[in-house]
Formats: C-alpha cells, structure tokens, sequence
C-alpha cells in the first residue's frame, strides 16, 4: 500500500513538473512572440523614421538647390543689369568726350583762324606802312617787348625779331654810306640770313599759338597784343630789308652785288613774302 502511495506520488510529482515544464515553455514562447513583435515594431518604426527622414531631407535639398538656383538667377540678372548700366554710362561718357573733343576742335579751330587773321592784317598793315614811305629806312621800328610772364614762350619770336632786325640794321648802313664806307661783313650777313631761313617756316605758328599757352587767364589777352605786335613789325622789317635791297641793286656798285644776291635770295624763298 506504501509502494502504491509513493508510485502515486511520484506520478503526480512528474506530472506537476511536467505541467511546470509545459507552462513554462508557453510562457517562453510568449515571451519570444512578445520579443518579435517587439522586434518587428522596432523595425518598422525605424523604417518609418528613416522613410520620414530621407523625405525631410529630400525636401529639404530640393528647397535648397531652389532657393540657391533663384540667388544665381537673381544674381546673373543682377549682374546683366549692372553691365547694361556700366555700358550706357560708357556710352553716355563717351559721348561726352567726343562732343567735348569737337568743341575743342572747333573751339582750337576758330582761335587759329582769328589769330591767322590777326596775324595777316598785322602783316598786311606793316607792308602798306613801309610801301607807303619807301624812302623813311631811317626811321627805327619799335621792336614790342613782352611782359615777364610771357617770356617763358617768346624766346623763338625775340630771337627771329632779333635777326631780321639786325639785318635791317647792316642794310640801311651799307645804303646810307656813299663814298667811305666799310666793307661788307658777308659772312655775319650769310649767318643772319640762314638764322632768318630756320626761323620763318615756324614763326607764324608760334605767333599762332602763343595766345592759346594762356586761355582763360589774364595773360591771354597781353599774349594776343605781344603776338600780334610782333607780326606787323616783323613783316615791315621784311618790306625795309626788300626796300634796301632793291636801292642797292639799283646802285649798281659791284661792291654790294653778293649782298643784295644773298639776301635777294633769303627774301624769295621766305614764306611771309609768298603770302603777301
């Protein structure tokens, strides 16, 4: 009866821990069920979250190459309307130099003209005086003396005044001696005569333009006198050198015929005489 009891115990030991054993294992496999679908949530929360992420960041990247492509297109408007501007105010300054060029021009223009004019009837004017009188060689022509500021520009002018009065000087002497009279210096006459030739081809255009050295300042007006002064007795020194010459050729004294011949030839070829 013992046995029985203890087999029966047994029995229901074994079958305690074999329900024990079963209930734990369904709780085990609960337990790994829980773990999977806990696993798989995870999963496809993260998946989500990834999804939503490289969606934020899409959009973002899209919005951005947007907004940076509308700065470069705002920019290369930008950049199109400053060059548009920088090329009319180009033109515009362009313009203005080249109309600002031609009133100069036309301006340098007239000025010469006028000073040509002035020049000429200075010329003209000395040249009537002289033919007027041919006889008075005597009389000494008052040689015009620029103002210190103008001398800086007037040093060719004096020099070329210098010479031509200088020959005039050796001329009326030779003509006013008769009988005992000193020999010619040819050679300072050659010298002279070659001074004037250098000087005459730009005479004009330094009486041209010594007014010009000073427009718009108080000198400008002296400069014009000085300019015009120097031309009218430069040109009648030419007509009493033509006077001297011409009463020396008609002389007929052997002594002054290579004078008469070079300075003859000095007048021919000057192109104050060719103009007037």
């Amino acid at each position: 009866e013992r046995t029985r009891a203890a087999e029966a115990r047994a029995q229901q030991r074994a079958t305690e821990r074999a329900e024990e054993r079963a209930a734990a294992q369904q709780a085990l496999e609960e337990l790994r069920a829980q773990l999977e679908r806990a696993h798989a949530d995870h999963a496809t929360e993260l998946a989500a979250a990834r999804g939503q992420a490289e969606g934020q960041v899409a959009a973002a990247r899209q919005a951005a190459d947007e907004r940076i492509a509308k700065a470069l297109a705002d920019a290369g408007d930008a950049t199109a309307q400053a060059q548009a501007e920088v090329e009319r105010i180009g033109a515009e300054a362009e313009a203005r130099v080249a109309a600002a060029h031609e009133h100069a021009e036309r301006e340098i223009a007239a000025a010469r003209l006028a000073a040509d004019e002035r020049v000429g009837r200075a010329r003209a004017d000395a040249q009537a005086a002289v033919l007027a009188e041919p006889g008075q060689l005597g009389i000494a022509l008052s040689v015009p003396i620029p103002t210190a500021e103008l001398r800086a520009h007037t040093g060719p002018i004096e020099d070329a005044l210098a010479a031509v009065r200088e020959i005039d000087y050796l001329l009326e002497a030779g003509v006013a001696e008769q009988q005992a009279r000193q020999p010619w210096d040819i050679e300072r006459v050659r010298i002279l005569v070659h001074t004037v030739q250098q000087q005459a081809w730009d005479l004009a255009q330094q009486l041209r333009g010594l007014p010009g050295r000073y427009t718009g300042s108080p000198q400008e007006q002296a400069a014009d006198s000085y300019a015009t002064a120097a031309a009218a007795v430069y040109g009648a020194f030419l007509q009493r050198i033509a006077a001297a010459v011409e009463r020396l050729a008609a002389r007929g004294d052997s002594r002054d015929a290579e004078i008469v011949e070079v300075v003859a030839a000095m007048l021919d070829e000057h192109p104050w005489r060719d103009a007037g």
